[in-house]
């Protein structure tokens, strides 16, 4: 649910960023690469990184982020998966740069996060990247 409320964000007034978002929820465990973008909206790869930021007031990078970090959190929460298992399923390449993120935007490990959430400890949800 979260993902489709950021994904449509408030109706972005330039149809190509709905459509850039629209692929970027979806491709979001997948590598990437601003050509596979351009391929996909049209929009040329040097102008898509600019219209994003100007259009959302945050970079590409930030939005793939917050959607791999959706959906780890619900992994941790609904799963018994290893957290290495599932950096690599939301699309991290590296266990270490996961871990770094997730403590960087949600406030901790994906460990104590997913201790936190079984044992009903409050957590101040991270909702939307800055």
């Amino acid at each position: 649910f979260m993902k489709n409320v950021y994904e449509m964000g408030s109706g972005y007034s330039d149809p190509r960023v709905n459509h850039i978002m629209k692929y970027l929820a979806k491709h979001y465990r997948e590598p990437i690469t601003l050509a596979d973008i351009a391929e996909h909206s049209g929009v040329g790869r040097f102008r898509i990184a600019h219209l994003i930021k100007e259009e959302t007031g945050k970079s590409l990078i930030t939005h793939v982020h917050f959607f791999r970090l959706q959906e780890a959190k619900r992994l941790l929460e609904d799963t018994d998966m290893a957290c290495a298992d599932i950096a690599f399923e939301v699309g991290f390449c590296d266990q270490s740069y996961f871990t770094k993120l997730f403590r960087q935007q949600i406030g901790m490990t994906p460990g104590r996060y997913r201790r936190a959430m079984r044992s009903g400890e409050p957590i101040l949800s991270w909702s939307a990247p800055d």
